[in-house]
């Protein structure tokens, strides 16, 4: 049985790899805090589903207890994508750049560790979790969120180094400019890709040895 997981699935291009991958898996699992989204998603999914893929939802909260019980009734989960974060549309004050930086570092973490236990004995296990380009980019518009994903790159690395998960497949996928609402209008036309290019691109560079890809890369 093929188990994959998406991790903040409506996304738009959490939304675009779930439309491919509900094809190559016998059980798909949306994740995610808004119910009423996670539910057009499923529904959007279900007209497309021509494979007999079960498609289950489950909302999450900033509490991971219940998260771990679902996770166990699962016997294996075979993929596994992260795209929890965000970027705060009112980025001016400290306390926003502070939940900004706990949302795109601790908050994922909180809901891949659980899942790397449970996969880390199984050779057939790929987590991809997507971090920024803008943890390079000192500007104080991305201040907190681009602090954030440091973070949270900081820990995919060290976990990559970890004897104990030396058969999972962990991938960091550093995205660049992507044409969603998170862009806030600040696209570039020349290296801005649409959601779709990116999860086929997303799909594609996390096949190869390298652990840590650029997507898109120029």
């Amino acid at each position: 049985m093929t188990v994959t997981i998406i991790l903040g699935a409506t996304s738009p291009i959490a939304f675009e790899i779930a439309k491919l991958e509900v094809q190559n898996c016998s059980q798909l699992l949306l994740v995610g805090r808004d119910s009423y989204e996670l539910e057009i998603r499923k529904k959007d999914l279900d007209f497309q589903n021509t494979s007999k893929c079960e498609i289950v939802t489950k909302t999450i909260g900033a509490e991971n207890l219940d998260w771990i019980e679902f996770l166990n009734t699962f016997s294996e989960v075979t993929r596994i994508y992260c795209f929890i974060g965000a970027l705060s549309s009112e980025n001016n004050g400290y306390l926003n750049q502070l939940q900004d930086i706990a949302y795109n570092s601790i908050f994922p973490l909180k809901f891949i560790l659980p899942v790397l236990k449970q996969a880390k004995n199984s050779k057939q296990a790929k987590i991809v979790i997507i971090t920024s380009v803008a943890q390079f980019i000192p500007r104080p518009f991305v201040l907190g969120y681009g602090s954030g994903k440091a973070a949270l790159s900081f820990a995919i690395q060290s976990l990559m180094r970890s004897r104990e998960l030396r058969n999972t497949k962990i991938y960091e996928v550093r995205l660049g400019w992507v044409d969603t609402s998170m862009s806030f209008q600040r696209t570039l036309p020349a290296i801005t890709y649409s959601p779709y290019r990116i999860a086929t691109l997303i799909i594609k560079r996390t096949r190869g040895r390298s652990r840590a890809v650029y997507v898109p890369s120029w």
